[in-house]
């Protein structure tokens, strides 16, 4: 089978599978990981329509992390997106007059992180296992979770990644390349 290979965003030469991507979380020059090519679906999106949140996770997120089964991939999605939300469809889409939003605020702490950072610890202990690494997942827990609060503090901060006087649009904390430095910025 050929995997999904996921490459520096930096240009380095490392190619690794989605779990290897995961458990070294940065290239080695410093740069994150990102799939070397866009997946085709291999589902028509019409038919996901009346689908659960879970079942779509599944749908799409298997194209990605191809290198983890259906079993290991719908254990992860399964547990993550469970009753930790206060709705049973995990998002809410919600139609105004003339546009929908989708709600991303249900989780445990009422923000969107909740849609990522829940399945994080499923995704990487299942990689864990799969490379038969036995260190406890709280080492890997409490770096990313530092990495987020720093993150989320500096673009509360910054107006070079929060507002932009000619362009009001809010940039998310998921666009700053959170291993950075401040001097980096």
């Amino acid at each position: 089978q050929e995997y999904m290979l996921y490459s520096s965003t930096r240009g380095g030469k490392e190619k690794l599978r989605a779990s290897e991507a995961i458990l070294k979380g940065l290239a080695a020059d410093g740069g994150l990981f990102m799939p070397e090519r866009m997946p085709k679906f291999d589902f028509d999106l019409y038919s996901l329509k009346e689908s659960s949140y879970q079942d779509v996770a599944y749908e799409v997120m298997k194209l990605f992390l191809d290198d983890y089964s259906k079993e290991e991939l719908r254990y992860c999605i399964d547990s993550a997106y469970d009753d930790k939300f206060d709705t049973k469809n995990i998002c809410e889409l919600k139609k105004t007059e003339d546009a929908y939003f989708l709600e991303l605020f249900h989780g445990s702490t009422i923000a969107f992180k909740d849609m990522a950072l829940s399945i994080l610890p499923y995704i990487l202990t299942t990689a864990m296992k799969k490379h038969k690494i036995d260190k406890n997942i709280r080492e890997y827990s409490i770096i990313f979770l530092i990495v987020s609060i720093i993150a989320t503090l500096l673009l509360s901060k910054s107006n070079k990644y929060g507002k932009d006087e000619r362009n009001p649009t809010t940039v998310s904390y998921t666009h700053l390349r959170a291993h950075e430095t401040p001097e980096h910025l």
